[in-house]
């Protein structure tokens, strides 16, 4: 017997002064497969926002509230993730683009 489909979910939300803003989660109609790496990328262009998985757009929205920041990733407590060869190719800090895998 199989068990049951696990849900994914995309989830954001702005942090202003170390304050979270209101949290929006849409649930992926993905495929998510343990013991598998997943290309994830995410695109910022102006105020727009596009996360894709495996090269599908799996998300979109529009942030005007802020016009520079960061970028997190996290699992709920049930759930251990890795990221691992993360890159920031056209990031305007003077950083390397590169972190640590």
């Amino acid at each position: 017997m199989a068990g049951a489909r696990a849900i994914v979910s995309m989830v954001h939300y702005p942090v202003v002064a170390g304050v979270k803003g209101a949290r929006v989660s849409t649930p992926l109609n993905i495929m998510i497969h343990e013991h598998t790496a997943y290309h994830v990328a995410v695109d910022v262009h102006g105020d727009r926002i596009t996360t894709s998985i495996e090269g599908e757009e799996v998300d979109s929205f529009v942030d005007s509230t802020l016009a520079r920041g960061g970028v997190g990733f996290f699992a709920d407590a049930a759930n251990r993730r890795a990221c691992t060869g993360l890159r920031f190719p056209r990031m305007k800090t003077g950083w390397d683009g590169f972190a640590p895998s």
